[in-house]
């Protein structure tokens, strides 16, 4: 049913569980799971055209 799933992780509790349900149908569903860390920003205003950098994870999220 799912081959891709993406979800947006901010640090909140929320997330934390929108994470583990999706580590879940992942791993039900064989899909590739793609969190992207989507931080709060706490300044009036935000920088246009920055760039991406790969990163490696630094802990597993699914149990």
């Amino acid at each position: 049913m799912f081959k891709k799933i993406v979800v947006a992780f901010d640090g909140s509790h929320h997330a934390e569980a929108t994470v583990l349900t999706a580590c879940n149908l992942a791993e039900k569903y064989d899909a590739n799971l793609h969190v992207v860390h989507v931080p709060e920003s706490k300044e009036q205003a935000m920088a246009v055209g920055a760039s991406a950098v790969a990163t490696r994870p630094h802990r597993k999220v699914c149990a």
